[in-house]
């Protein structure tokens, strides 16, 4: 699954960027969100038996400089991840 993840989000001209690639452990990526001024970065990690995602997002905004807010989620395959990415992205609470 994370070469999957790895293969969809290195495209040219790819929204994503700091894409990070450890073979078969982790895929970390980050994406500009410029809506409301934040940062997600999103970690991909297969731990043992399961695959685990988390999302982590910061301000843009030099002043703040805590994360604003995050998540897990056990994901089963890539499109349950795409799924909760959708979801954690628009969630503007």
């Amino acid at each position: 699954m994370l070469r999957e993840l790895f293969k969809a989000i290195s495209t040219r001209d790819s929204p994503y960027h700091n894409i990070y690639y450890l073979t078969d452990t982790e895929v970390r990526f980050s994406i500009n969100d410029d809506r409301i001024g934040r940062v997600i970065t999103i970690s991909v990690r297969n731990e043992g038996d399961k695959y685990v995602a988390y999302g982590f997002e910061k301000s843009q905004i030099q002043a703040i400089t805590t994360t604003m807010r995050q998540s897990m989620k056990e994901v089963k395959n890539l499109e349950d991840f795409w799924k909760w990415f959708n979801y954690y992205c628009n969630d503007m609470s």
